[in-house]
């Protein structure tokens, strides 16, 4: 029977189910870390369009008089 383990989020190699992070090595760590900070990023800029195009709408396209 295989030992209960859970696996790396980062490149899959088994590790003990109580590792938090779970990840296997620093590398792997390191790796997650810069993901989880470019998902950050990606997250707080995705709205920035929108109020843009809305800012440009409100000033130059509002309603017709």
């Amino acid at each position: 029977m295989v030992e209960k383990h859970k696996h790396c989020v980062v490149c899959g190699m088994p590790i003990s189910p109580d590792k938090t992070p779970p990840v296997c090595s620093k590398k792997c760590e390191f790796i997650l870390s810069r993901r989880a900070r470019r998902e950050r990023i990606v997250w707080m800029l995705l709205p920035l369009p929108f109020v843009v195009l809305l800012i440009l709408f409100l000033i130059f396209g509002g309603a017709a008089p």
